[in-house]
Order: structure tokens, then C-alpha cells, then sequence
């Protein structure tokens, strides 16, 4: 029971806190700082770009970095046989027969997550456009 407390920061930073830090902080720079400046007219870049960075940041990330990290605590701690880490056809008929059974909850995750950033890059640009909306307003009735 304490090698699963020891692991469980280890195998969580990558996995959890890590793409949270880096999706919000990829689309604030990325996204929302661009859309807000005036840089991307364009709301279907802005959503393709938000899709984008949340399957990286918000997916991918997360899954390679879950699977490098287990792979070392197997390794150090001898709790599940892996072959050697170099050799990598190996370690990846390991991965795929692990992950067979989580194929389809895998690729529903990764429609939800896809759907997640349209629906938050949809709503940015409808706050955005209220926004200029009313600067606008109150800029016309200043010089009225």
C-alpha cells in the first residue's frame, strides 16, 4: 500500500495538474489574447486553433506523459513486467494490449474534449463580439 501513496504524485503532476496549467495558459496566449487584440478576425482559426491546443495540451500530453510516467514507477519498482525501454516495438505491443479495452472511452474523451473547445471558443467569440458591441455603442453616443 505505500508504493501506491509513492507513486501517486508522480504518475498525477503529468497527467492532471500539467495540462491544465499548459491548456489554460497555451489558450489564453494563443486564443483569447489574439481574438481580443484584433491579430485573428477569423472565429473558425480561432476555434480550429482551440481544438488544437486542447487535444495537445488537454489529450496527448496527458497520455504520454501518464504512460512514460507509470512506465518508470513499473520499472524502478518491479511491480508490472516491461521490456527494456529501448526497445520500443515491445513496449508497444505492451501499451496496445493494456489499452484495447479503454478504446472506445478513449476516443469519446477525445470527441467530448474536442466538443469542450469548440463550445468555450463559441462562447469567447460571442463575449468578445458583446464587448466590441458596446465599446462601440458607447463610443457613438460620446460623439453624438
Amino acid at each position: 500500500m505505500l508504493l501506491r501513496n509513492y507513486g501517486r504524485l508522480a504518475s498525477l503532476a503529468p497527467s492532471v495538474f500539467f495540462p491544465g496549467v499548459i491548456t489554460t495558459v497555451s489558450q489564453q496566449s494563443f486564443v483569447t489574447n489574439k481574438v481580443l487584440s484584433g491579430e485573428m478576425m477569423c472565429p473558425i482559426c480561432a476555434e480550429v486553433r482551440s481544438v488544437s491546443i486542447q487535444l495537445l495540451s488537454g489529450v496527448t500530453q496527458p497520455f504520454v506523459l501518464a504512460v512514460l510516467a507509470s512506465s518508470a514507477l513499473a520499472k524502478t519498482a518491479l511491480t508490472y513486467p516491461l521490456p527494456p525501454l529501448n526497445d520500443f516495438r515491445a513496449l508497444f505491443q505492451v501499451y496496445a494490449k493494456l489499452l484495447q479495452p479503454m478504446r472506445s472511452t478513449a476516443l469519446f474523451l477525445v470527441g467530448a474534449s474536442a466538443l469542450n473547445a469548440f463550445i468555450v471558443a463559441y462562447n469567447q467569440g460571442k463575449a468578445v463580439e458583446k464587448v466590441h458591441n458596446r465599446i462601440l455603442e458607447q463610443h457613438n453616443f460620446v460623439f453624438k
